[in-house]
C-alpha cells in the first residue's frame, strides 16, 4: 500500500503523538510506502517551521523527522 501524508499529520507527530504517531510508526515499520514529492516536502518544511518556531526541542525533532522523510525513495 502507498500513501501521501498531509503536512498536518506529519507535524502533529511532533506535537501530539497519538494517531499521527501511530501512522508514522506504521510507515517506518513498512506497513505502507510513503510517497513524497518536492512540493510535499516543501509543505512539510513550511508547516513544521511555523509550528516549531521558538521551540528548540521541536525544531530539532522536526529536523530529524524531515531527514527521515527526505530519505524516502522517490
Amino acid at each position: 500500500m502507498r500513501g501521501v501524508l498531509d503536512a498536518n499529520v506529519v507535524v502533529s507527530v511532533l506535537l501530539f503523538g497519538g494517531v499521527p504517531g501511530t501512522i508514522l510508526t506504521a510507515w517506518t515499520s513498512g506497513a505502507f510506502t510513503l510517497i513524497v514529492s518536492p512540493p510535499v516536502l516543501d509543505e512539510y518544511r513550511r508547516v513544521g517551521r511555523e509550528l516549531a518556531r521558538g521551540r528548540a526541542p521541536r525544531d530539532a525533532a522536526l529536523g530529524a523527522l524531515l531527514a527521515l522523510v527526505e530519505s524516502t525513495p522517490r
